[in-house]
């Protein structure tokens, strides 16, 4: 399981690989394995919806465990301290 989270100018994306998105999120970023990753990007990740949305996807319950994973979390500017939370979260699974 490779990842890396990198804030860009429209958000914050996380970058993960491997069986299950949603663990360690410690890594180099290099995507490894077979399959090419799919690029997701979540709006209003910060939201209620969002945030329940990104752990589905992240665990591999969305497109398979064993599916690589783009993760792009997209919030407006008054909620990246709440998307930064979720980014947090994410890193502890």
């Amino acid at each position: 399981m490779t990842a890396s989270i990198a804030p860009d100018s429209s958000g914050s994306a996380l970058t993960s690989s491997g069986p299950s998105a949603a663990g360690s999120l410690a890594g180099t970023g290099s995507v490894t394995g077979s399959r090419a990753p799919v690029h997701v990007t979540v709006t209003g990740a910060a939201g209620q919806i969002g945030y329940a949305l990104v752990f589905r996807i992240a665990s591999g319950q969305l497109l398979g465990p064993d599916q690589p994973v783009v993760l792009r979390l997209l919030e407006i500017e008054p909620a990246m301290r709440a998307l930064e939370g979720v980014v947090m979260e994410l890193d502890d699974c």
